[in-house]
């Protein structure tokens, strides 16, 4: 009998193919070999427990992919809570930045003022010169081109002067650029 069973299974397996056992295929072989319904039972039992284990799993996924959602969403809550306070931070910057810009607008305005002085004393300067150069013909005596030397060295003085402090004003507008930059970043 047990030799029987083998071949009637194949033969059962054959005829069913690769689509599901029929019913009546089923009870057939039950009824030819009653131990497989022992088999049929665990198949059944794992069946049912790899189910409920899938199922356990979706709930565990569900409940983590909420989870997640809920944590992007705190993330997201954070996010913008710190860029705010980080954005009142950087403002309490800007009374200094703008001292400082306000102070660059005064340089830069000394600076322009400063410039207009040396033109004007390089302007005189060179009137001055020229007129030496005319002392002769313009018959000016020993005070006269003494005084005039005198007006000539106190504008040279003038003019070194106003350079140095244009270029001291310049540094210190470069400066003023720099701290404003470094601030604003």
């Amino acid at each position: 009998m047990k030799k029987l069973i083998i071949p009637i299974l194949l033969l059962a397996v054959l005829l069913v193919g690769c689509g599901r056992v029929t019913e009546g295929a089923l009870n057939e072989i039950l009824e030819k070999d009653p131990s497989f319904a022992k088999l049929l039972s665990a198949k059944r039992r794992i069946n049912t427990k790899a189910s409920e284990a899938k199922k356990d799993f979706d709930k565990k996924k569900n409940a983590i992919k909420q989870e997640i959602i809920s944590l992007e969403e705190n993330l997201q809550k954070e996010k913008n809570s710190i860029n705010k306070h980080i954005s009142a931070l950087k403002e309490e910057m800007t009374p200094r930045i703008d001292a400082l810009k306000a102070r660059l607008v005064r340089k830069r305005s000394e600076y322009k003022s400063k410039k207009i002085e040396l033109k004007t004393s390089l302007a005189k300067l060179a009137n001055i010169k020229s007129l030496l150069v005319k002392k002769k013909d313009l018959a000016l005596s020993g005070d006269e081109i003494s005084v005039w030397n005198k007006r000539v060295a106190n504008l040279e003085k003038e003019i070194a002067s106003a350079r140095k402090l244009l270029e001291e004003l310049q540094s210190q507008t470069r400066l003023l650029k720099t701290e404003i930059k470094i601030l604003q970043e």
